[in-house]
C-alpha cells in the first residue's frame, strides 16, 4: 500500500472517530412506530428517527416532560402527553413538527395509550373515576369531545382492525415487584363494543401479561399456526419477553428470550415490532425472528451531564457518622465519601472515581473507614483512608445476591454487622475474613443494630409474627441469639450504657385510652396517647436503676458515707 492510500485510510478513520465522538447515545423510551417512522422519548422530549436508526430529530423542547408518543395510523399526526401548562395532559401535533394543540383539560395525569379506528386518541385517566381508579377514555381531535370506555380498572389498550379492544387490567404495582403473582397481577382482556362483557385472555398461571398490540391497521398471521395473532409482553418465563397468541387467547408462544433485562412498551407496524430493552430500542421481525439493536444517536448538548454548581451539597447527604473519638465526621453524598473535622478545618474528598458509587460510609476505627462500593457491579465492603491518601481495599468479594445495608462496626473494629433486602442479618469477622448469617425474618428488615461496649453482643430489633417489634441479642462467642424483650409489646431503639451493664430501649407499655367509654353518637374508637416509655434491662443483675428517685436509704448513705465521717462533720457544724 502506497503512502497516499495509507493517508486516505487514516483520514477516513479519523473522520469516523470524530463523527462517533460528536454523536451521543441516550436513554430511549416509549417507542411508537408507523411504517418507517419511529418516535420515542428521551431527555424529557420527543424525537423522530427512521426505523433503520441514525441521528434522531428533536420534535419538542419544552422544559417540562413529554412522553407517551403515539403516531396516528395515517402517519400525519402525533399524540403525546406533556406538561406544557402544569399537569400532564394529552396534546397533538403534526408529525413533521409544529405547534402542539391541547386536547384534555383534566388538571391531572392523562397519559396517551394509542389511537382508535375512527381517529380518536385513546388515553388513560383517573379523572372520571370516584375511587379513584384508572380508566381508558377517548378524545376526538376534531371537536375535543371525550368518551369514557366502560371498562373498570383498564390501564392500557389497543384496538384491532375489526374494532375489538385488547386491554390490560390493573396498573403496574407501585413497588415494581419482579414476577408479581398477587391479586392485582396484570392480565390481558378482550372487549368488543356492543357485544357484552369483556373476557380475560390470560389467567393467574400465565404470569404478568400486558402491552397487547393486535395491530390497528391489520392482523399479523402467525406463520407457525396460520392463525391471526397479536403480540404482547409476559414474564411467565421469569423475565418480560415478547410473546404472541391468537385473538382467542390460545397458542401462546415466546418470541424473544432475554434473560436479564425486561422487554418494555412494544409497538408494531406490519411485521416489525420495536421495543425498549434497557436504555436501547430493539427491532424484532415477526417473519424471520431477527432481533437487533437500533443504532440511534441524539444531536443533543447533554445539558443534564454538564458539571454544575450545587448551592447546598447537604441536600444530597445520604449518610453521616462521627469518628469514635468525635474528632471527625464522615459524609456520604452523591455516591462519594468525604471527611471533615468537627471544628475548623478542611473538607477532604476520600473517593475520586466517578464510575464507582459509595454508600453508607462510617468509621471502622479512628484510622479507617468502611463503606459499600459497586465497582464489580455488586455491593461489596471496602476500607478507606479517612483522608483519601491510600487506595480503597475491598474486604468482601462474595457478590451479594441482593442489596446490602450498613455496615455497623463493633467498638473494637474487628467485626461488622449488616442487613440485606432479603431480611437477613449478617456478621463478618474481619480478622478471619468470614461472614455468617445470624438471623432471618419473614416479616420485615432488621434495624436498631448496636454493639455492646466490649464488642461481644449485638442488639437488634426484629418484627415478630404478631407484627410487634422486640429487642434481641446475639452472643458472638457462643453464637446464641435470644430475646431481650417480649414480643407481646412493641419495643425498639436499643442502646447500651457505657459500662455495658444496662440495655436501654423504648417500649409501648402505657396503653390507657383517652376515650373512657365506647358509647355515644359516633361510637368512638379507643385512642392511645403517649404510650412509649424508656425502659432499662439490668444485664448484671441486682443493680439499682440510675434513674430511680432516691429513698431515705440513699439519702442516709449520702449523708453519712461509708466511714461515718459525714455525720461527725455535721455534728461539729452544729456545735459551731
Amino acid at each position: 500500500m502506497n503512502r497516499r492510500a495509507v493517508s486516505v485510510v487514516v483520514l477516513a478513520i479519523s473522520l469516523l472517530v470524530a463523527r462517533g465522538a460528536a454523536a451521543a447515545e441516550g436513554w430511549y423510551r416509549d417507542p411508537s412506530l408507523v411504517g418507517d417512522t419511529l418516535v420515542f422519548a428521551a431527555e424529557g422530549d420527543l424525537w423522530r428517527v427512521p426505523l433503520g436508526g441514525g441521528q434522531a430529530m428533536r420534535l419538542t423542547s419544552h422544559p417540562g416532560d413529554e412522553s407517551n408518543p403515539a403516531i396516528s395510523p395515517d402517519g400525519s399526526r402525533l399524540a403525546f402527553s406533556a406538561e406544557y401548562e402544569g399537569a400532564k395532559e394529552v396534546w397533538i401535533m403534526p408529525l413533521a413538527g409544529g405547534r402542539p394543540e391541547r386536547l384534555t383539560w383534566e388538571g391531572e395525569r392523562a397519559e396517551v395509550v394509542g389511537w382508535t379506528p375512527d381517529g380518536r386518541v385513546l388515553y388513560r385517566t383517573r379523572h372520571f373515576s370516584t375511587l379513584p381508579q384508572w380508566q381508558l377514555a377517548m378524545v376526538d381531535p376534531a371537536d375535543g369531545q371525550t368518551t369514557v370506555v366502560p371498562l373498570h380498572q383498564a390501564w392500557e389498550g389497543a384496538y384491532s382492525s375489526n374494532g375489538t379492544l385488547f386491554f390490560t387490567r390493573f396498573p403496574p404495582t407501585g413497588s415494581a415487584t419482579k414476577r408479581y403473582r398477587g391479586g392485582l397481577m396484570q392480565g390481558i382482556w378482550r372487549w368488543t363494543p356492543g357485544e357484552g362483557e369483556a373476557e380475560p385472555l390470560t389467567g393467574e398461571d400465565d404470569g404478568v401479561c400486558r402491552h397487547a398490540i393486535p395491530g390497528l391497521q391489520s392482523w399479523w398471521t402467525d406463520p407457525r399456526t396460520g392463525i391471526p395473532a397479536f403480540v404482547f409482553v409476559s414474564d411467565r418465563d421469569g423475565v418480560m419477553n415478547l410473546w404472541a397468541m391468537s385473538e382467542s387467547g390460545e397458542g401462546a408462544r415466546q418470541l424473544t428470550h432475554h434473560a436479564a433485562l425486561d422487554v418494555r412498551t412494544p409497538t408494531r407496524s406490519g411485521e416489525t415490532v420495536v421495543y425498549q430493552h434497557g436504555a436501547d430500542l430493539r427491532r424484532y421481525d415477526l417473519g424471520s425472528g431477527a432481533d437487533e439493536k437500533i443504532e440511534i444517536t441524539l444531536p443533543s448538548d447533554l445539558d443534564q451531564t454538564r458539571t454544575r454548581w450545587v448551592d447546598d451539597p447537604m441536600d444530597y447527604l445520604t449518610a453521616a457518622h462521627l469518628a469514635p473519638d468525635a474528632s471527625r465526621v464522615v459524609l456520604t453524598s452523591r455516591g462519594q465519601v468525604f471527611t471533615a473535622p468537627v471544628g475548623p478545618g478542611r473538607l477532604a474528598r476520600v473517593t475520586r472515581r466517578d464510575e464507582v458509587r459509595w454508600r453508607d460510609a462510617t468509621f471502622l476505627n479512628a484510622q479507617t473507614l468502611i463503606a459499600l462500593e459497586d465497582e464489580t457491579g455488586e455491593l461489596e465492603f471496602a476500607t478507606l483512608s479517612p483522608l483519601g491518601l491510600e487506595e480503597p481495599e475491598r474486604i468482601t468479594s462474595d457478590g451479594a445476591r441482593v442489596h446490602r445495608f450498613g455496615p455497623v462496626p463493633s467498638p473494637d473494629g474487628k467485626m461488622i454487622a449488616w442487613t440485606d433486602k432479603d431480611f437477613r442479618l449478617w456478621i463478618r469477622d474481619l480478622d478471619k475474613k468470614r461472614s455468617r448469617q445470624i438471623a432471618e425474618s419473614s416479616m420485615d428488615a432488621f434495624d436498631g443494630l448496636t454493639w455492646s461496649p466490649d464488642s461481644r453482643y449485638l442488639a437488634f430489633v426484629e418484627r415478630a409474627r404478631n407484627d410487634f417489634t422486640h429487642v434481641r441479642l446475639h452472643d458472638t462467642k457462643s453464637g446464641d441469639t435470644f430475646d431481650a424483650t417480649t414480643p407481646r409489646t412493641q419495643s425498639g431503639s436499643p442502646a447500651w450504657s457505657p459500662d455495658g451493664k444496662w440495655l436501654w430501649f423504648l417500649s409501648d407499655r402505657d396503653l390507657v385510652s383517652l376515650v373512657t367509654s365506647p358509647w355515644g353518637a359516633y361510637q368512638p374508637e379507643p385512642f392511645l396517647d403517649r404510650t412509649t416509655g424508656i425502659f432499662g434491662l439490668d444485664l448484671a443483675g441486682g443493680q439499682r436503676s440510675p434513674f430511680a428517685p432516691d429513698t431515705e436509704l440513699q439519702e442516709s448513705e449520702a449523708t453519712t458515707g461509708d466511714d461515718g465521717k459525714g455525720a461527725e462533720k455535721d455534728k461539729k457544724d452544729d456545735e459551731k
